[in-house]
């Protein structure tokens, strides 16, 4: 039976599936309060795993392979990892390869989580074994996945699809577009607005959830509908620079924003009607699965090579 555990800043997903890829068991899980050192994080993973074992009733020996989505880079030769996101830093021994296979004997890959992201949606599309994907994910943090030919484009390290450090117009890509920019954003706007409602007043308060803002689009309100048209420009100026150097044939956008979909493609198709090779735009089809289906098709693949040698 192969799995697929996936850690993003604040939770952690595990999934067990059979040999087809169908998922049996699913399990979200907060991540620890306070201080998050590696022995903390490392009894953490290991009981939040075995707790998966003992609910679905299946024993470690039924376990065939495993894939770890790992919010960070992986580097492809050594399984090493850095560059994680802020409230993993310093868990970098915890989540190495070598590290994992001495912590569960079996076949295990690691991944970055937004390339297992950027597989899952290439294996639902149809997609021509010759296409190219992007898959874009923004929320707490950003980044992207590239597949190129049905294989992960991992680049130099690993580092291919930190698109976080990207400058645009109006600074950091990560800065700008992620919820907190977007929060950001709406803080602004909203301290200019002149127009009547309470938007205006709910916006303007520091640290208010992204959701309101999308809530709002929803109902029409014209702060916010505005706020959108000004993050869409920002979005498309970014989607526009990464196809021009990647010239991938679908966009995919996901994270927290695809689940968006509806306000955003529109608004960003029309953006985008001067590129020379304008992608296909289409939004996340798994929601908060897309990792975990991503990582259970990897170990999948892994298991099948691993009965064949």
């Amino acid at each position: 039976m192969p799995w697929g555990p996936r850690w993003g800043g604040s939770s952690l997903r595990i999934a067990l599936a059979d040999m087809s890829g169908e998922l049996c068991y699913y399990k979200q899980l907060s991540m620890p309060e306070g201080g998050l050192t590696e022995a903390v994080y490392q009894d953490f993973l290991v009981q939040s795993i075995e707790g998966l074992l003992a609910d679905s009733g299946i024993s470690r020996e039924k376990l065939r392979a495993a894939a770890f989505g790992i919010p960070g880079v992986v580097d492809p030769a050594d399984g090493s990892v850095s560059d994680l996101v802020a409230p993993l830093r310093g868990c970098e021994g915890v989540l190495a390869r070598a590290n994992l296979a001495r912590l569960f004997p079996v076949p295990i890959v690691t991944e970055n989580d937004v390339n297992l992201a950027a597989l899952a949606e290439y294996a639902s599309s149809g997609m021509a074994a010759s296409g190219s994907l992007l898959y874009f994910s923004i929320g707490a943090g950003t980044g992207g996945g590239l597949i190129i030919h049905g294989e992960i484009y991992r680049g130099l390290g690993g580092g291919a699809g930190e698109l976080a450090n990207l400058m645009l117009s109006a600074g950091r890509l990560e800065d700008v577009l992620s919820t907190d920019g977007l929060r950001q954003l709406a803080y602004r706007m909203a301290k200019e607005y002149t127009g009547a409602g309470d938007t205006a007043h709910l916006l303007s308060t520091p640290g208010g959830p992204a959701e309101q803002i999308w809530d709002a689009v929803r109902r029409g309100e014209p702060l916010a509908l505005t706020i959108i048209e000004a993050y869409c420009n920002l979005l498309a100026e970014a989607v526009g620079s990464i196809c021009t150097v990647m010239a991938p044939a679908t966009v995919v956008l996901g994270g927290e924003l695809g689940s968006h979909g509806e306000i955003l493609l529109e608004r960003l198709e029309a953006r985008l009607g001067g590129l020379q090779r304008k992608p296909r735009l289409a939004a996340s089809s798994h929601g908060d699965k897309d990792v975990v289906l991503g990582a259970v098709q990897t170990a999948v693949q892994l298991a099948f090579r691993e009965l064949r040698a």
